[in-house]
């Protein structure tokens, strides 16, 4: 969310070390737009980060494909394709 609300990348990274938070060996990001995400939702009620807009997640999501192009993830999975049972 540190994306989303603008906050500094270094204070981030300070607040990662700080708690010891692992870093992962192996790592997955499975991509899917706003718009897409929130219209697979189904009766769902609407928190208060979820309300934050479009814009937020908008943020959020380019965050997350930054960090993964950055730590070289191993693998993006695209998530917009069609869902078969």
């Amino acid at each position: 969310q540190g994306y989303g609300r603008n906050l500094p990348l270094s204070l981030i990274k300070d607040l990662i070390s700080f708690t010891g938070c692992p870093i992962p060996e192996l790592t997955f990001l499975i991509d899917i737009s706003v718009e897409e995400g929130f219209a697979r939702k189904i009766n769902d009620k609407i928190d208060r980060i979820e309300s934050s807009g479009n814009d937020f997640f908008n943020k959020v999501r380019n965050g997350y494909l930054e960090i993964a192009k950055n730590i070289g993830a191993d693998e993006v999975i695209n998530y917009s394709s069609t869902i078969s049972a």
